[in-house]
């Protein structure tokens, strides 16, 4: 960005809540990146000395709003190089487990929910045109209840259970800077551990499925 717009400076929030900024890449390299003053996000903000062209991009791992986003303001011609070069460079640091963040685990419990409520209408619907439900009685409304409610909590805790072992596992995004490639290099094992676990587990379970 130096070259097609201006000026460059890097700005990162951290773990500690201090926004650092660095005056040039060679200074965003050394820092440590500590585990608890580690980096969060990074801003990549350029502009040209009269303000003309600006450009920012901006590298995040919030669960909600990560990923990478990239703002350019120029002359077409200066916009269409400058989104070649950052293709170019974007292109090779998507992570390889990618795929997973694009699922939300929130989301499954209440879809989940939704499915099951609208089939039981449906079935309860079925059953009262066929004249085969059942007069309603309190005798067995309250465990009706409780399970219920159990049920929709364990899917509330399953969908939370399963997102921050997401978050944990397979982060939107890691700066491999300073101590951050160690703590990369011991989560990639986890990862594949992860990985051979669920995918022997799912072998086993079709290979057991035609004795059961």
């Amino acid at each position: 960005m130096a070259e097609r717009i201006g000026e460059t400076k890097l700005t990162a929030e951290c773990a500690d809540n201090v926004t650092r900024e660095f005056k040039d890449l060679e200074a965003l390299l050394r820092y440590e990146n500590v585990k608890a003053k580690r980096i969060l996000n990074l801003d990549l903000a350029a502009h040209s000395p009269d303000w003309k062209k600006t450009a920012r991009v901006s590298f995040s791992d919030k669960w909600y709003f990560g990923g990478t986003s990239v703002s350019v303001e120029a002359r077409d011609d200066v916009v269409g190089r400058l989104r070649t070069d950052l293709l170019d460079v974007l292109s090779g640091i998507r992570p390889w487990y990618w795929p997973v963040n694009k699922i939300d685990f929130f989301f499954f419990p209440v879809l989940i929910y939704w499915v099951l409520w609208i089939a039981l209408l449906v079935y309860g619907a079925w059953r009262e045109s066929k004249g085969t439900l059942p007069p309603p009685t309190n005798s067995n409304s309250p465990l009706l209840q409780l399970a219920f409610l159990g049920f929709i909590a364990s899917l509330a805790i399953g969908g939370y259970t399963a997102h921050r072992l997401r978050r944990i596992l397979f982060p939107h995004g890691t700066f491999l800077i300073g101590q951050e490639e160690q703590r990369f290099d011991t989560l990639e094992k986890w990862r594949w551990g992860f990985g051979v676990a669920v995918f022997a587990s799912v072998i086993a379970s079709l290979l057991l499925l035609p004795f059961v």
